[in-house]
């Protein structure tokens, strides 16, 4: 295991978006945190067959349709 010379906490950079696309898409920014998306009103809605916290579908952590 190799161990890094400098550690840098990325933390305080912006927090990036999460957006609806005018296609019907969701656009998540590469720095989004799994807890942001999984909150989020617009991902909430379009996935709501998903299991996100509180949302308890069917207990396998998966999307059904």
């Amino acid at each position: 295991m190799e161990t890094p010379q400098q550690l840098i906490d990325i933390n305080d950079l912006p927090r990036s978006q999460i957006e609806r696309l005018p296609n019907g898409g969701i656009r998540i920014d590469a720095l989004a945190r799994n807890s942001d998306v999984a909150y989020d009103e617009n991902i909430q809605r379009q996935y709501q067959n998903c299991d996100f916290p509180g949302n308890s579908v069917d207990g396998n952590r998966r999307c059904v349709n």
